[in-house]
């Protein structure tokens, strides 16, 4: 797992087109922004099916099972933004 440190307002480039933003960082939780083609299927670790991704690639820690909801943006850039 490649972890990388990032603040507010500042960005990631996964492959040529999906950018990831940090939009706010609180107490005990961070909101990340999604910017990728529509085309390109986005799941929570908590929502992928059992088999689908192996079990040590997600991370099972409390603070990951809280459950943020993900938000379609309304911008014409297809964001995704994820929040409790």
């Amino acid at each position: 797992m490649l972890v990388l440190t990032r603040r507010k307002g500042e960005q990631i480039l996964i492959g040529d087109d999906v950018l990831v933003t940090v939009v706010d960082i609180g107490r005990d939780m961070v909101r990340i922004g999604l910017d990728a083609p529509r085309s390109t299927r986005i799941k929570r670790g908590e929502l992928v099916e059992e088999g689908e991704v192996p079990a040590d690639k997600l991370n099972k820690t409390p603070a990951a099972q809280s459950s943020p909801t993900a938000v379609k943006s309304k911008k014409a850039n297809n964001a995704v933004q994820f929040s409790n």
